[in-house]
């Protein structure tokens, strides 16, 4: 069903202290999977409403028909004597000001565990807590060892984005309430679920959901199909004198589809101090499977009327047929982009 009534509400950074800007209008708002999202807002810059939203110092929750869609922080402004727009990032992008200044030893531990210690350990600090609470899910039943040393400040929020990119790793988010707290969840193997219902259809006769095609391509220049991934260093001692090895990963696909049928395209990354060999061969191994040929991706606009219906994570049926554009097969949802403009959907797709 299309919106109906759009509210947005000031509060402080510990939630409390919630006030309507009626002043203020939604220009947009994005949801990305693993990531913070964001919106844009505008304002008449002689609104009473634009001295409330202090940069960095309040959050704005967003809803849609009664029901909380967004919490963002408002980080920029800017603007004329007609408008001043805010852009805005959802409350996940404060673990991009959080770094790891300790230790971590961690070995043979749930992953799960790995990613909410990090969230946990982000707001026990001086002035850290960002009032995320955990959410109650199961575990995965897959352990990993990811010692991290705080010497190399590693940031909190790049830490998690490893977990979605490794083999058999899991997708989070930050779930939102209508009572004002905010949860971290983790989801394995994936969030979201298949929705067939929501078949996307595009082509010369005729269409289903789909309004039109804004962005479409096919990338074969980042493709890789044998995957090294350099990790730190471990010391033999037992050699005199004691010897140095850099602990690498690697992963190549040498079935039909991978090597054998486009040649051995190589690429070499980096994993920082990781010294744990399970860790970096996960992550070649879901590179090369992101990397290993040319890849569809598309950004759809589509009905308004599939807010709510379909969320980040979920995989949905894409028949897309326009001359040398096209797209078959079951897509994810990796992105989806409200936009109050022209009241639709702007859905970032690419192969499941």
């Amino acid at each position: 069903m299309a919106i109906d009534r759009i509210d947005v509400f000031r509060t402080l950074r510990d939630t409390t202290g919630k006030r309507e800007l009626p002043g203020v209008t939604v220009e947009s708002v994005e949801w990305e999977l693993n990531k913070e999202g964001g919106a844009t807002l505008s304002v008449d810059p002689l609104h009473p409403d634009a001295e409330l939203i202090l940069l960095n110092e309040i959050e704005i929750q967003i809803w849609f028909d009664d029901h909380i869609r967004h919490y963002v922080v408002p980080r920029g402004v800017g603007g004329n004597t007609g408008r001043v727009t805010y852009g805005c990032e959802g409350v996940l992008s404060w673990l991009q000001y959080a770094f790891l200044t300790e230790n971590i030893n961690t070995f043979n531990v749930e992953q799960f565990n790995l990613a909410v210690n990090l969230v946990e350990w982000a707001q026990t600090q001086t002035n850290g807590n960002r009032y995320i609470d955990i959410g109650a899910f199961a575990g995965s039943g897959v352990f990993r060892s990811r010692p991290t040393l705080g010497d190399d400040f590693p940031n909190i929020y790049d830490l998690l984005q490893e977990f979605p990119a490794i083999e058999e790793g899991f997708d989070f988010d930050v779930k939102l309430l209508d009572d004002g707290r905010r949860e971290f969840w983790c989801y394995y193997p994936a969030k979201g679920t298949f929705k067939p219902q929501y078949s996307l259809e595009f082509d010369q006769r005729g269409r289903k959901f789909v309004k039109g095609i804004e962005s479409w391509k096919i990338d074969g220049f980042s493709m890789a199909t044998d995957v090294y991934n350099t990790g730190g260093t471990i010391t033999d001692t037992s050699t005199d004198p004691d010897t140095q090895f850099k602990v690498v990963g690697h992963y190549e696909d040498v079935t039909a589809d991978g090597s054998p049928k486009y040649g051995r395209m190589t690429k070499v990354m980096s994993n920082g101090q990781i010294i744990d060999l399970g860790w970096l061969n996960d992550r070649s191994q879901a590179e090369e499977a992101q990397r290993g040929q040319p890849i569809t991706t598309a950004d759809l606009a589509v009905s308004e009327d599939l807010l709510g219906l379909v969320d980040t994570g979920d995989t949905v049926p894409v028949n897309v047929d326009y001359g040398v554009m096209r797209m078959k097969g079951i897509f994810r949802i990796m992105s989806i982009k409200w936009r109050n403009s022209s009241r639709d959907l702007l859905l970032g797709l690419q192969p499941a």
